[in-house]
This record gives C-alpha cells, sequence and structure tokens, in this order.
C-alpha cells in the first residue's frame, strides 16, 4: 500500500450534533447520556457524547476507565470520592481517571461533551 492509501478513512460529520443530538434519559433520572460515535477494536476504544442534567436529584458515576468532560453550556457541580468540591461552567475541562468517582448535581443545567476509553454503548 502506498503512503497516500494509508490516509484514505474518510472523516465523520455530525452536523449542529450540540443541539440536534436526542440523548438518552438516564433511567427516570433528570440525566441524560448518549454516544454519538465511537470506536470498535481489538485494542483501546474511544467514545464520545453528550451529557446533560436538568435541576433535580444528584447523579453518581463511577468510572472504570478514563473520561475527559468540556462543560458546553450551564453549569455542574461536582463532588468526587475524596470530597472535592468543584463548580463547573462553560469552558471548564474535566479528567476522571480509572476508578474515580463523581457525584454531578445542578441548579438549573447543565451540557457537556466527552470523550471516553471505552466500548460504545
Amino acid at each position: 500500500m502506498s503512503p497516500a492509501q494509508d490516509f484514505k478513512t474518510p472523516i465523520q460529520h455530525f452536523v449542529n450534533a450540540q443541539s440536534t443530538f436526542q440523548t438518552p434519559q438516564i433511567g427516570e433520572s433528570n440525566a441524560y447520556l448518549g454516544d454519538v460515535c465511537g470506536t470498535q477494536s481489538d485494542g483501546e476504544n474511544l467514545s464520545c457524547g453528550f451529557f446533560r442534567m436538568t435541576r433535580g436529584e444528584s447523579l453518581t458515576g463511577k468510572y472504570p476507565y478514563n473520561e475527559t468532560l468540556i462543560i458546553l453550556d450551564g453549569t455542574f457541580e461536582l463532588v468526587d470520592g475524596t470530597g472535592n468540591k468543584s463548580s463547573a461552567k462553560k469552558g471548564d475541562v474535566y479528567f476522571f481517571p480509572e476508578n474515580s468517582m463523581v457525584t454531578f448535581s445542578t441548579s438549573d443545567e447543565g451540557l457537556a461533551f466527552y470523550t471516553v476509553q471505552r466500548k460504545k454503548k
């Protein structure tokens, strides 16, 4: 295979995904989470999607994998497994290492984009 042929895998474009992707609800909660896309391979897998939450009950996530979260809109309050508290706002970036835990809540609503090192759901 020539070097030019090595790079002929097309990119994927999800037009206006931030406002049009229908993020599935997590059970009966006030939180929504859904993968937009991801890879499936024998090695490491990468998925990405949106997390949205409205005012109401808090949600605790336990992370058996690495995840990065970028706050796109609104605010979240986060408390990690060690008790550290953080107010997340638009433009903030978080990294959740494997084996961490975080509790999310919001006084209004928030929207975030995540990338996660796990198999696509």
